[in-house]
């Protein structure tokens, strides 16, 4: 994942700021998809908290 947002930092687009352009490790949502709720795991917004939290993780690495 890193390289796919350095890639996309280097042709001049900013950093994605949601979990939208990962899968989601919860629903298996597809890029670009928003999440769906699934049992023990309650959508309360339009993406998983893990989702989002990946994709901090994943901004953070790639500086």
């Amino acid at each position: 994942m890193r390289k796919i947002v350095e890639a996309m930092v280097g042709q001049g687009f900013q950093k994605p700021g949601t979990g939208l352009f990962l899968l989601c490790p919860i629903c298996a949502s597809e890029i670009g998809q928003q999440c769906i709720s699934v049992p023990l795991y309650p959508l309360h917004g339009a993406i998983h908290p893990e989702r989002v939290e990946m994709c901090r993780e994943t901004l953070m690495a790639a500086g």
